[in-house]
This record gives structure tokens, sequence and C-alpha cells, in this order.
């Protein structure tokens, strides 16, 4: 194996050079990277290989390093990283030794690659041996142990911070610090580059220094000498000649520089290698530490951190943390205790805390020490949550400002308070917080950390979801240990805390905040004797965080501070006099929550509310607020009544005395909005001033968005009391007051007890105040109601085109509330027109400037445009656009008022200013994203005009205009629509050529479904609903905009039938590629279609229409409203013609649903306004819509086939009611009206054509189908619903159980087969209509009684051909399926009664979905009919009618009877059509016409174009064959023979065919002919046709007759082809005006002008269109010829549709076969076209 191996590496060094490697060519383009990995992959397949690890990983990492020549790779997504893991896993402990030595592990290269190879799944392997005892040891002992060194010599050296912060060292200029370069820390900002590693042994090393040192000294001393020399020079040169030095002293002078250099190198040369003897014993102790260490030894002191030392602890702290990250069981593994060991040594060593301050000077890898660190403790900690020194430990990294993000460690603190941490831990954390708080030694910095990152958090989420279990609160926690004492507040709440809750476990707040914390707390804490004044010894940041551990307390745990309360209290209190603002404020939370929960005097309470009210300087806003939010909700229960009473009045106080300060004002009113209930009472105080504050504070010019905020909140409080207000009054006058009486004598009560509601006033007199008389009495008056409205209505229109989103959501909001305002005040809500007067202004411009623009384009829209004529435009001023926020804004307002309708007058005073809105708005609602506003203009007008009566709207509105003026705008909408200029933002020409016509940005979010994919987007739809919602209330409304509507719904109907056309020329060459035919849609049968829907694999989306089709399916629906159709006036031709193209060429479901709607309405109306031609034509274009897709259309498909019963039906009660009123006339019945009565015949619904509509039989729908086929097979000529209750009687009389259970009776083979033969069945043309004939076949069998034992069973049992291996998706093979099929057979062969008539409706069921069975009961059923027929004169009489039948063109060439793929051969490779796909219904009936007895005797010529143009090839030629054999006279055997020889020419049988030839020939000499021709012998065979030609010619006897000369002619044309005698044969055609012939000879001999003449023969036209490949083929190289390249491509693509339309007309593909032949060299000849 080494051999390979070496021959492996050497190959893979090829690849090294890749400038070398992309230029040879010799891979494909970015895949060189590929095969090198394929060949690093082969190492781990070869055994002891183990030796070639090194040179391996060499060459790979150099590969790796040059990916970037390569596309696609990068060192990041780097191929060879995968396999040379999984060869190194398979060595993991060699592996693991090669990248942990000291020379590498320093290394990036290899240290980045180690380090991203263990990241990997594959890399499992060596993880493992990492994990391991010896791998632990051998990590830890080289990452870390120098570390650890340094950090155990600090630790015996108490004296050392002072070494550090003292002593300094000169050395080269620069002062050091030792303490810093023991730890590590450069003097200067870069280390520089790092020196070259040396991987000998310390031994070899020394000898190196001693080398080194000695070269140093043999160096000064001939630098020294060199010197002496050159002073030598240069006095002897200065005696002899002083102005110029000789040569001695430049050669002097030259061997000194040398000499000075050399020692340089070596002094250089000394260094380094001093350098590498230090690094190799920095390795050596760390090595040795470990050890060391764990042996409670004291190791040898180490020197520095070196760089190689800091560079091995950052890779293996790197190397930890990929192992824990990987396993999540590393941290508890016992022998990893020494890692987590050293690692909590060093987060606490001086060295790593240097590093950490003094980060800046550090490499950026080593800044991340504390950080690797702390991710690895962070893992630990979580493991062992006991572990609590190391929480405080962690909370080291918040006491340094550093660049590295530490959010990780907070986010840890936050989830192992809430979850990790138990009871007995939270504890313990407590007692160690509190230890640490008295101790001197400890910082305030770690003391503030510890509150703010464990303790507040642990005891804030501990007693929260305690309280949320349980639901209590500061004294409201019963004590469960105690039963209820009465007494005072201290009895009451004495003794303690709960118990620990339990049943389910969870901790109570006594597990963590216990007896002995709480003596913590007070006596460490809250010490207030330790220093002056009664304050605490802390600082202020500590007492900040005190006050909010104090606070916490007070509100959770009341019962067990109770006994506390004085010393509570006068923490808070003294701190409420600190300077430091956020203490002070704090100190104010403390303060109230205390009052929350404890009895405070009235006084105190007072005091603060007081002070906390007259704060509201910004920089204390938030923690004021916070006090407050606790102490007002505590008033009314801590106060007694009269001094609540005085608190509202100090409120009232300073609202009047300092209101005049706007931010005294706002914080009054934030009080008040906030806490609307206590002051509910007293709102009469409040409300006066609040309400002409409002535009005060929420509508000046530079408002704060919070001031309006909290005025749009006042006036919502205000609403809200009046509501409240309202609902009270309801309810006295309801007698639902009982709740008010309870509050009366609560009060009264409460003023026994309380000495009544009395205060000192001022002046020293007693003043009574009645809350309840306040609120009674107090109600808005009319001035407050309208400032308190028309302020949110300008609030509304002011913040409405706000740039800030808050802004705009605020407008939304007070237009909602205004509409509230307006429900609850009525008729005393009056809105003032004058502020609107702005917008409607804005509104107004903006019409009168883009109305110019408007006459300015149509004037430009028939001059040519001039240069520059935009940017004139573009120069002058802008037209200003009204926001659509604010048009949105005002209708919204317009909606609310008119809402209250007609008793607001509001809109009908000013509907001449209101109507100005609309032109805006309407050219906003016209743009893509004016969704919201389409939504509210279309609520407006509607609205509007259903308020206000278009037919009657009074003088104020006719004065007005506003129905003229809201005309007009629909008709520009709809104008625009029409010229296309709104719809698109891109379009080309008239007003969007004007630059200064604004354009609305797409920003924003667009309506998708008014855009829609499902037919685009027309800019009107929105005024179309408008017009068809009024009109369905006021006709008349519709009649204005009848010509308007007409021209808009034509141009969409042109550009939806545009659309439509392009969509189906393309769905026909889609389809042509994948499926072979270009036109055909639909499958064999609807059922079929919806079977194959149902059970395909993949969901099809179903795509809304667009705009677009949604317009003009209103469009018709609004021409129907009107009258146009009925005056047959000029708008009536376009209107029907509209309805008729769409009938006809729309592929759009729901606007035809919508068409057939209204045309089956006229159809069933006698009063319908259409012409007898009109409704026959109309009749034919609603049954016909196989264009469209198969199972979408199906709604539509059974609509209209229900209007076609509906017809039928009621020609019937026509028919019955005129031939009833002939029959009474008796006997004087005249021959014209006994016409009449035989009228019946006629029933049916025809068209011109008269065809009748049959496509209902084969119906989807079972109700429909069963309608149909009721009515066909019958034949009694009456209605539907008459035919069906006679055939439900029948069905009742045999206890049957359904209709198509009981069959039809009556009909014999005779009737039923001259019935299938005699219909007309075009109007199913393109469907497999042979089943409805199977239908009739066993619907007219007998169907009474059970099957019967005795009757063979006729389903042959199916193969399991091309069904994957035969077995369904549910595991079944196809006999599994055909035995549970024929075992329910058998069940209804024993069934008494109609056993038999449900087993005949099953198999008529399953024949519409399944067609290879509908294909197999035909031939069963027409040959047992067949057979039945009375006599062989019938059958004869038959025979004309199946030609007729069989020659019919409407017959399809191809059917789908599945648009899945086929059949695969057992390869799994090829996929071909099933047997079933090549059928049609010409090879279904000729297969069944092949079964008969006796044969009918059908035209061969018929046959034979049967077999060429339906794919018959081999249904036809077994039936000419036996006709040949079977033919009676020689002249119909010769009929025959010709017949077969043109099919067996087409299929390229050339020797059957010069077989058959031969039998048809009489005269020796073309027989010889003949067999010239088939050895090969083609020169003599061309000679003996001459021959023979002549002599007919010259007169000589032709024993063959004019069917020999012809085959002569034939074959002779033939011959010369293959001779090339292009030129005789040109000739040739010339004289016999055979023009293909021509046209061949002529492209053959470039004779183009003869091509380009015959291109226009009557005769290769009708070729072409009769599907002729070869001449579209000539028409290429005539094109070719006269350098009309650009159409090459178009004639390659006709060319290739004709010659694929052939191809499905052949047989299947076969090796022997030659009928492909012609059409593949075709193809070979178009692609060598194509690629030319």
């Amino acid at each position: 194996e080494q051999p390979l191996a070496n021959k492996l590496l050497e190959h893979l060094q090829h690849f090294q050079d890749s400038a070398k490697l992309i230029n040879s060519n010799i891979y494909r383009s970015g895949e060189e990277p590929l095969i090198a990995a394929s060949i690093v992959n082969i190492f781990q397949l070869l055994p002891n290989v183990h030796t070639m690890l090194e040179p391996l990983v060499d060459v790979t990492l150099a590969l790796e390093s040059d990916l970037v020549s390569f596309k696609r790779f990068n060192e990041a997504f780097s191929p060879y990283k995968v396999p040379l893991t999984i060869y190194l896993s398979n060595h993991a402990e060699l592996a693991t030794k090669f990248f942990l030595d000291h020379t590498r592990l320093g290394k990036t290269k290899y240290s980045a690659f180690f380090v991203s190879m263990l990241k990997l799944p594959e890399a499992k392997p060596i993880r493992d041996y990492l994990s391991s005892k010896e791998g632990t040891k051998l990590l830890l002992g080289i990452s870390l142990g120098t570390a650890l060194a340094i950090a155990k010599h600090d630790d015996n050296r108490p004296g050392d911070d002072k070494e550090g912060g003292g002593t300094s060292e000169e050395e080269n200029g620069k002062i050091f610090d030792p303490l810093k370069t023991r730890h590590g820390v450069p003097s200067a900002p870069s280390w520089g580059p790092k020196h070259t590693r040396s991987s000998a042994s310390q031994e070899q090393l020394d000898v190196k220094v001693k080398a080194a040192m000695e070269k140093v000294e043999v160096a000064k001393e001939k630098h020294k000498g060199m010197k002496l020399a050159l002073q030598s020079a240069i006095s002897n040169a200065s005696k002899t000649n002083p102005g110029d030095p000789d040569t001695n002293v430049r050669t002097a002078q030259e061997e000194e520089r040398k000499t000075k250099s050399t020692l340089e190198d070596a002094q250089k040369a000394a260094r380094l290698a001093n350098d590498t003897l230090e690094a190799s014993k920095s390795f050596a102790l760390a090595s040795s530490t470990y050890a060391l260490i764990c042996e409670d030894k004291t190791p040898p002191e180490a020197t520095v951190m070196t760089l190689d030392s800091l560079e091995w602890m950052y890779q293996g702290l790197r190397i930890y943390g990929i192992l824990m990250e990987s396993d999540e069981s590393y941290v508890t593994m016992s022998y990893h205790e020494d890692v987590f060991h050293a690692m909590r040594i060093l987060w606490r060593s001086k060295g790593r805390q240097v590093r950490l301050a003094n980060e800046e000077i550090m490499l950026h890898n080593f800044k991340l020490e504390s950080k690797l660190l702390a991710e690895c403790l962070v893992r630990f900690a979580s493991q062992h949550p006991e572990d609590v020194e190391l929480l405080f430990d962690l909370l080291d990294v918040f006491q340094h400002q550093t660049v590295v993000d530490f959010t990780f460690v907070k986010v840890f603190f936050q989830h192992t308070v809430s979850s990790v941490l138990e009871s007995r831990h939270k504890k313990s954390v407590l007692h160690r917080f509190f230890k640490g708080l008295v101790d001197k030694d400890t910082s305030e910095d770690e003391k503030v950390h510890a509150m703010q990152m464990l303790i507040l958090p642990m005891l804030e989420t501990t007693l929260e979801a305690e309280k949320e279990m349980y639901g209590f609160g500061g004294l409201q926690l019963p004590n469960p240990t105690e039963e209820t004492k009465e007494g005072n507040n201290n009895s009451s709440s004495g003794g303690g805390g709960p118990q620990k809750i339990s049943s389910n476990g969870t901790e109570s707040r006594s597990d963590v905040v216990d007896s002995a914390i709480i003596t913590f707390f007070m006596k460490d804490a809250l010490d207030t004797s330790s220093s002056g004044r009664g304050k605490s010894g802390h600082g202020e940041r500590l007492n900040i965080e005190l006050l909010k551990l104090s606070t916490l307390l007070i509100e959770f745990m009341g019962r067990e501070l109770v006994e506390h309360r004085k010393e509570l209290i006068k923490f808070a209190w003294n701190h409420l006099k600190s300077e430091d603002n956020t203490s002070k404020q704090w100190a104010y939370v403390n303060v109230c929550r205390f009052i929350s929960v404890y009895e405070t005097p009235s006084k105190i309470i007072l005091q603060v509310y007081v002070a906390l009210l007259r704060t509201f300087q910004p920089e204390s806003k938030k923690l004021v607020r916070v006090a407050l939010d606790i102490l007002v909700p505590a008033l009314p229960t801590r106060l007694p009544a009269n001094d609540f009473i005085k608190a509202i009045k100090w409120t009232k106080k300073i609202m009047y005395e300092e209101g005049h300060a706007l931010p005294q004002l706002i914080h009054m009113w934030h009080i008040i909005s906030t806490h609307p209930r206590i002051f509910y009472t007293y709102r009469s105080q409040f409300v006066p001033h609040i309400v002409n504050s409002l535009n005060k504070l929420g509508l000046s010019p530079n408002c704060a968005l919070e001031n309006r905020q909290l005025a749009f909140s006042l006036a919502d409080l205000i609403i809200q009391w009046e509501l409240e207000r309202q609902d009270k009054v309801k309810r006295n006058q309801e007698g639902k007051g009982d709740e008010m009486d309870i509050v009366v004598e609560e009060e009264e009560k409460a003023k026994d007890q309380g000495g009544g509601k009395k205060r000192k006033a001022t002046d020293g007199k007693a003043i009574m105040v009645d809350s309840s008389k306040m609120e009674d009495e107090f109600k808005l008056n009319q001035a407050m109601i309208e400032l308190i409205t028309n302020f949110l209505l300008r609030l509304a229109l002011h913040m409405a085109d706000s740039k800030d989103e808050a802004g705009r959501r605020l407008s939304k909001r007070a237009v909602i509330l205004f509409d509230r305002a307006l429900n609850v005040f009525g008729k005393m809500a009056n809105v003032r027109s004058i502020y609107f007067d702005k917008l409607f202004a804005l509104c107004n411009e903006q019409k009168i400037e883009e109305m110019k623009l408007r006459k300015q384009a149509a004037r430009m829209r028939g001059q040519p445009q001039q240069q520059g004529t935009g940017a004139k435009h573009g120069g002058k001023d802008k037209v200003y656009m009204v926001s659509t926020e604010s048009i949105e804004a005002g209708l919204d307002l317009l909606n609310s008022i008119l809402d209250q309708a007609p008793q607001n007058t509001f809109i009908m005073d000013n509907a001449g200013h209101v109507k100005l809105i609309l032109y805006p708005a309407f050219q906003a609602a016209s743009k893509p994203n004016g969704t919201e506003i389409r939504k509210k203009l279309h609520k407006f007008v509607v609205k509007f005009c259903l308020t206000y009566d278009v037919s009657n709207p009074g003088e104020k509105l006719i004065s007005s205009g506003f129905y003229q003026y809201l005309k007009e705008q629909c008709e520009i909408i709809m104008g625009d629509a029409i010229a296309d200029k709104s719809g698109a933002v891109n379009s080309k020409g008239g007003m969007r050529g004007i630059s200064n016509i604004p354009n609305f940005k797409d920003s924003g979010e667009t309506d998708n479904f008014e855009i829609g994919r499902g037919g685009g987007r027309c800019a009107a739809y929105f005024v179309l609903r408008i017009i068809e919602e009024v009109g369905r209330v006021n006709k008349a409304f519709v009649e204005n905009f009848s010509f308007a509507i007409v021209r808009l719904t034509q141009r969409l109907t042109r550009d939806h039938i545009q659309a439509a056309t392009i969509s189906t020329r393309s769905m026909a060459a889609l389809m042509s590629q994948m499926d072979g035919s270009g036109l055909q849609k639909v499958l064999a049968t609807p059922t079929l279609a919806i079977f194959e829907e149902a059970t395909a694999d993949d969901l099809k989306e179903v795509v809304p229409p667009g705009s677009a089709i949604r317009s003009l399916m209103v469009g018709v629906r609004l021409l129907t409203r009107t009258d146009i159709f009925e005056r047959f006036g000029e708008l009536r031709k376009p209107s029907f013609q509209i309805l008729s193209v769409l009938l006809d060429k729309s592929d759009s479901v729901p606007l035809l649903m919508t068409v057939v709607g209204i045309v089956g309405r006229w159809l069933l109306d006698d009063r319908a306004p259409l012409t007898q031609k009109e409704r026959s034509s109309l009749v034919w274009k609603i049954s016909s819509f196989d264009r469209l897709p198969e199972v979408p259309a199906q709604p539509l498909v059974g609509m209209s086939l229900k209007f076609l019963v509906e017809y039928y039906d009621k020609n019937c009660d026509k028919v019955v009611k005129r031939n009833g009123d002939v029959e009474e006339g008796g006997d004087g019945m005249t021959d014209d009206e006994s016409d009449k009565k035989v009228d019946r015949l006629n029933l049916w619904p025809k068209s011109s054509l008269g065809k009748p509509h049959t496509q209902g039989l084969l119906s989807a729908d079972l109700k429909i189908r069963e309608t149909f086929f009721s009515l066909y097979a019958t034949q009694k000529f009456v209605s539907s619903k008459e035919t069906i209750e006679e055939l439900r009687k029948h069905a009742k009389s045999i206890g049957a159980d359904s209709i198509a259970g009981a069959g039809i009776i009556g009909r014999t083979p005779l009737d039923v087969l001259t019935q299938l033969l005699y219909t007309d069945w075009e109007g199913c043309g393109s469907r497999y209509w042979l089943v409805a004939c199977v239908d009739l076949m066993l619907a007219t069998s007998i169907h009474s009684g059970g099957v019967g034992d005795g009757v063979e069973f006729w389903l042959s049992k199916p193969g399991c051909e091309g069904n994957g291996g035969g077995r369904d998706k549910q595991g079944l093979s196809c006999g599994e399926g055909y035995d549970e099929f024929k075992r329910l057979l058998d069940v209804e062969r024993k069934s008494k009664g109609a056993g038999r008539g449900r087993c005949l409706a099953a198999v008529r069921m399953l024949a519409h979905s399944n067609v290879e069975l509908s294909q197999s009961l035909w031939v069963s059923l027409f040959t047992t009919v067949w057979s039945k027929l009375p006599s062989d004169k019938s059958r004869r009489a038959l025979v004309p009618p199946l030609e007729t039948l069989l020659s019919r063109p409407y017959h399809r060439q191809f059917l789908y009877i599945s648009r899945k793929p086929g059949c695969c051969d057992s390869a799994g490779g090829v996929s071909y059509p099933r047997p079933a796909q090549r059928l049609n219904i010409v090879t279904g009936l000729l297969r069944g016409v092949l079964k008969l007895n006796p044969m009918p005797a059908l035209n061969a010529n018929l046959m034979g174009s049967l077999g060429s143009n339906y794919n018959a090839w081999y249904d036809v030629l077994p039936l000419m064959e036996g006709q040949i054999e079977d033919a009676i006279g020689e002249e119909e055997k010769k009929e025959w023979m010709k017949a077969t020889k043109v099919l067996l020419d087409k299929l390229g049988e050339t020797d059957l065919s010069f077989a058959l030839a031969q039998d048809m020939v009489k005269t020796p000499e073309t027989k010889r002919a003949f067999s010239q021709e088939m050895y090969g012998d083609l020169n003599a065979a061309v000679k003996g046709y001459d021959e023979l030609i002549n002599g007919a010619v010259t007169g000589g006897d032709v024993g063959g007759g004019v069917d020999e000369m012809c085959l002569w002619e034939e074959r002779w044309v033939e011959l010369n082809k293959q001779l090339g005698q292009w030129q005789v044969l040109k000739e040739y055609a010339e004289n016999t005006g055979r023009a293909e012939l021509l046209m061949d000879c002529s492209w053959k001999l470039r004779d183009w002008d003869s091509v380009r003449k015959m291109c226009g023969n009557p005769s290769v036209v009708a070729a072409l269109e009769g599907g002729a490949p070869k001449n579209k083929l000539h028409e290429i190289y005539l094109s070719i010829a006269d350098g009309k390249l650009n159409d090459v491509e178009k004639l390659c693509a006709q060319c290739v549709q004709l010659a694929l339309h052939n191809w499905q007309l052949l047989p299947p593909l076969s090796t022997g076969g030659e009928a492909h032949v012609e059409l593949l060299r075709l193809f070979h000849r178009l692609f060598e076209l194509r690629e030319s």
C-alpha cells in the first residue's frame, strides 16, 4: 500500500500549481478540486498508511490555500476537509498528537484547520480521544500549563500587585511594567511578525544558541579589528593627502561595513535561537505544570507568558468550546473536573485581568481569552447550579470596559435565575451576596453588578411566579399554617411567611427569603445608624439597588417585613433628601410601595402625593410615573374620605395654579388619563379644563407626538366617562340602580365614621363635598361636545400626512374615536366645515392643474413630440398632490358623518365643498397601491347615493352639482382606462408623457387581488362596482354611463381576447412539446379528467381573476341592466358583439359563467331582446367549451347544459300546447297543422347548421348526464321532468333503487344500433363518445332480477402492462383488484330483485372513467347487437350509415387518455405511450367492426384513408387482407389490393408491397422488371420500364390495363429518383403537370425560380395544408437561397410541428420497421439546417 500512497501523494502535488492545471484543460472547468478531493478520500481506504499523515496534511493544506483560484470554492467551502477528516479519524490518537505538537499548535494554518475539522460530524473519533483521560491530560498540559504556573506563583506572591504597579525599568528608551510583561501584555499595540519556530530538542537548541553566541564574539572581534584598521588608514591618509582620501581608506571603509553587517546578522541569529529556546522551555514547562498542579506541588517558576503560550491557550480554549458544544455530557464527566478547576484558576488569575484591562494593545485572538473562558464556565455552571461562587466569579466581566460582547453571560444569568436554580441554590446566592455586602474588600461595582444581574432578577422571577400562581401581594396572602385571626394589622400580619406550597412541588417565597435573609437585609443592607444623618455607608449606586430590593420585598413580602416597617420607611425617607436625582426618585417609588402595602399616616401620604404632583422635570418623569402608578390606585383605600377629597383638591389646585407651565399640565393629565376610575366621580373638577387644553396640547404647530397622543387619550377618556354616565342613567331609568344605592350607603357610612366629607378651606370654613351629587349632575354641554368632536377631526386631518408612522397611526385612531364620538353625542356633535376647507382647497387646486395638463396632453396627442417638451413642462411648478393619507382620513371622516345622516346635515349643507375631494380620491384609487382609498371611496359614494336619492336629490344637492361632478369623475377614470393611461405605470404617450404630472410611487402594499395574475388590471374596476351597487337600487343611475360602459367593455374585451389568443397559442406550443398535440386540451371523457385531477400527486393553484376580467364581468352585467338591447339603437350591435366574441374566444371561466348566465336567462324568456337568428346562434355558442381547461370549466359546462335542458323543456311545453290546440279541432286538421304536430323532432336546440347537443351524454355531473341520457334513450320527445318521472316509476316497479339501475325498456337491437349510427356526434367529436354508445346498449338490456349463476363471466382478466410492476399506489396488484371486483359481482349475482341492474349501473359508471374498459365493452356489445339483428338485409341497411359515420370530419385524430407519463421499460429509462393512448374514435369503431360476423362490406378506399389518417394501420390491414381473400370478383379483389398496397408503401413495407404488386400484374415483362428492381439491378429495371411505357405509347398491347401502366410510371419515377436523374424527372413533371415532383426536382437542381413559382401552386399548397412537411422543407431551402435568414427559424419550427404531427399518425417505433425512416431523415435535415 505504501507505493500506492506515495503515487497518490505525488499526483496530489500536481494539483498545487493551479494556473498550470487550469490552462491544461484536462478536467472540466471548476471540477479540479473535486478530483483532488476524491484522491484524498482514497487514503481512508488504504491500511497502514499512518506514516503518510504529515505529508498528506501538508499537501492538503497547500491545496486548500489555493482554492480561490477555482470557481465556487474557497476555504470556507473546501471539498478537502471531509475526506481528510475521515482519514485522520481513522488515526485519531496520532492525528491529535500531530496537531497538538508545540511546533504546529501555534501555527495558524494547522490550528485553524484542526479547530474547523473538529466541528465536523466525521471528526467524532478525534473528539472522543480528546475527551478521554489521556487526551484531556495532553490538551490541558499543552494549552493551559504555562498560564496555570504563572497563576500559581501569583497566588504565592501577594505583593505582586505593588511590584507591578510601582517598579519599572528602562530598556531602549521605553518604560515596561514587569507585571504586564510577565502576563504577556506587549509593550506596543502590535507584536510584529511571529518568529520562526524550530522542531529541534532543547539540547540541540542549546547547542545552536552557544554556536550563535560564538559567532557573535568572532564577528565582534573582526569588527573591532576593522575599526582599528580604518582609523589607521584614515590617519595615514590625512598625513599624506589631506584633501583626497586614497584607495586604502575606501577599502577599509568597505571592509568595516561588511564586518558590521556580519555582526548584526550574527546578533539576529543569536536572538532568534534564544527565542526558540525560550519557547521550547515554555512548552516543556506547560507540559509538566499540569502534573505538578494535580499533585498539589509548586511548579517551577515560569518566566513570562510568551506569544507561544498565549497562542496555545487560545487554541486550547477554542478546542474546549467545541468539545463542550458537541457533547453536552463533557462538563459532567468526573475526569474533566481538573479542566474546569484549571479554568477557574485562570479566570481568577491576575494575568487574565491584566490582559483584559490592556486589551487595546493585545492581538485580536488574545482579546477573546475572557470570552472563551466565560463560555466554558457558563456551560459548566448550567450543569452545576450548586456552584454559587462561580456565578459571582462570572460577574467580573461586567466590571471592565471591553470591546468583547458578553451579552451571553447576561442571558445565562436570566435563564439560570428563571429555570435552573432551585430554592436552596437561590438561598445560597442570597447568603453569598449578603456576606459580600459587608465585606470591605469587595468593591462596590461587584456588589452593584451582583444586585443587577443576580439578586433582583432572581427575586423578581421567584416572587412574580408565585404571585401569578397563587394571587397574593403585599399583605393579602394569608398564612396557610395559621387560622384566620382578627385584630389589628400587627397581629394579623405577624408571624413569618407561608409554608412551602405544595402539591405540585412549586417553591414558595419562604424557601428562598427566610427569616435569616430578612435579618441580613435589615441589619447589613438597611443599617441606618452606620453613618451620619441616619444614612447607610453605601455609595449612591448601591443605595439605588438596595432601594429596588426593598421595594421588591415590600411588594411581595409585606407580611414578613411588617415588623420592620419603621426601618424600611426610615431608610427610604432618608434618601428622599438625597442630592442624586435617581436615588431620590427611587426613594419615592419605595415610599409609594410602602404606602400601598402598609397603613401610613394621611399627612405623609398627602405630602408624598403633592410632591410627586409637582415633580414634572423630564429627567424624573419615568420614575415619577412609576411611583404615581403605585400610589394613586392606593389613595382611596389608604386615605379617609375627607383626606381623599383633599388629594383631589390638591390635584385641582396644582392644575389651576401651575397649569400655565405646559410640562406641569402634561404631567397632571397623564395621571388622570392613566387612572380614570379614581377621578371619575370628580370629573366635573377636571373635564372643563381638559377640554379647553386639548387644542393647546395636541394641535400646536411644533407639538411633540407624545403630547398629541396624550391629548387623544384625554379625548378618549372624556368619551369613556360620558358612555359610563349614559349607561348608569339608563340602568337607573330601567330600575337597575342597586349598585348605585350600595355605593351611596357606603359613602354615607364612611361619612358617619370619618366625620363627614369635610375639609378646612383656606379661610377656615368647613365645606361639604357630595361626590355622588357631582357625579349625577355633571354633564357635557354643547360647547364641550363641539370642541371635542372638532378636535378629533382636526387631529385626524393634521396627522394624516405625518412623516412619522406613529403619527399616521394616531390619525387613524382619531378617525375611529371621531366616529365613536358622533355615535355617543348624536345631534349635539356639530361638525364645523371650516376645518375641511384646507383639504378641499388643495383638492380643488390639484384638479385645476391636472385638468390643464390633460388639455395640453390632448392637444399634443395629434402633434409630433418636440425635443425638450417634457423638460419645458417639467420646469414649471409641480402640481401639488394631496397625499393619499389625507384623502383616506378625509373619506373616513365623511363616512362617519354620513353614517349619522340624515340627522346630521353637514354633508347636505356642504355638498358643494365635499365634492371637491372626489377628484383626487378617484385618481388615487385608480393606482395599484390605492387599495384602502378604493374601499373608503366605494363606501362613501354608495352610501351617499343611497342616502340621498339620485333620482330625486333635492334642491341643495342640485344646486351643489354633486352628482354631475361625480359622473365626471367616473367618466374620467373610465376614459383613462379606455386609453390605458392609469392602468400601467410605464405606459407610453398620453398623459404619462408629461413629466410634471406626478406619479404615485409603488411604495406600500399593493392589492395583489386587484392586480391579479388571471387577466391583468383595470383601473376602473372600482368605478364599475360603484355603478353596479348603486344601480341595484336605482336603474336610472346606470343609464347615465351607458356609452362609457360600452366603450370600456369593448376595450377590455379586445385586450382579453388578445391575451387569451396568445395564451392559447403558447399552451398549444407547450403541449405540442410535451405531448405531441398542440390543440387538444381535453381528455377522452370529462369524468376521466376529474378522476385524474383528483388522483394527481401535484396540487394546482387556483388563480383568481384579475381586476380586468372582473371589470369585464361587471361591465357585461351593467350592459344587461340598461335598455341598450331593448332600444335597438347604435349601442346594441357592439354590445351584442361583446357577448358573442366572449363566448367564442374567452378563456376565463368566471367571465364565461357570467355571460352564459345572462344568455341563458334570455333564452328562457320569450320577451328577451333577441331575434330568432340571435337565439339560434347563442344556443350553439353556450354549448361548446372544449377550448377551456378540463376541470376548471366543469361548472361552466354544467351551467350551459342545465340551460339547454330548460330550453328543451320550454320547447316541449310549446309543442304540447300547439298540438293540443290542433287536436281540439278534431278531424278537420289540415296537412300544415299535422306537420306542426310532428315538429317535436326539432325540440333539441339547434344552430343554423342543425347540430344537436349530444355532449350532455358525457357530462361529469351525474344528474345532468342522467337527464340527457333519459331524453336520448327514450326518444319520447316529452319534457325532461316527465321523462325522469316515468323512468322512476319503472324503477320502482322492478325494485331498483335508481333510474340507472332500472334501464330503458321497449328498445330493440336494430332500433338502438340505428339510432347510434344515425346520430350526429359532432357536439362531442373531440371526446370518446363510444362511451355513450356503450351506455345506451347496457341501459337497453334486461335489468330486472339477479345476474344469475349460470351466466359466464364476460369481463376478461386485465393484464398489468404499464403499471410499474403490476401494483397500484395501495400496493394491490392488477389481479388482486380484479378478483375483488369479481367478488362484488358475485354478490350481485345472488341478489334478488334488481341486482343485475345495480351491476350494470356500476359498469356504466366505470366506463366513463376508464377508456380501456369502455373500448372492451364496445367491441363485445357491438358484436352481440350485430349478431342479434333480425336479418342480413337489416345489416346491409346499416352499412351506409356506418361508412358515413366513419367518414365524418369531426373525429379527432388524437385523444388524450391520460396526461400522465406512459409506461416505462424494465430498465426504467424510456417512456412510451400506453396502447390505449393511441386510441381514437375511428380505431375504436374499426376494432368493433373487425369482430363482426358476418363482416360488413366497407369501401376499400375509405378503409385505406382511415388507416393512414387515424393511426389505424394494424386495425385496417387485417380487414383488407380478409377482404382480398374473400373477394368474389376480380375487380373487387384488385380494388382491395390497390388500397392495401398504398398502406404498405406508406409504412415502408417494400417487400410486401412488391409481393402484392406481382400478384396484381399479368405481363411477364412487368414481372421481370419487378424482379430486377427487387434484386438491385436498377438500370435494367429502368430500361425495362422504359420499354414497357414506350411500347404502350406507340400503340402496343397493354395486357395489364391502365392499372399496370400506372404501376410502370410509379416505379419508373421512383427508380429515377434513386439514380439521381432529376433533369429527366423535371422534364417529365413539366409535361405531366405533377407539381410535387416538379418541386422536388427544382430544388435538387437549384432552380430557385421554379421553386418560388411552385410554392404558390394549388396542388403544393393543398399538400402543405394536408400536413406534408417536405414542402415546408422546400420553403426553408428557398428562404436560405433568397437570404431571408430571419424566416428560417420560424419555418423550421413549423416544419417540426408538421413532422411531429405525422409521427403521431405512425405505428409505434419498432426495430425492423421502415415507417419512421423518412421522418427521421427529415429531422436530421432540420437539425443540420438549424445548426448551420
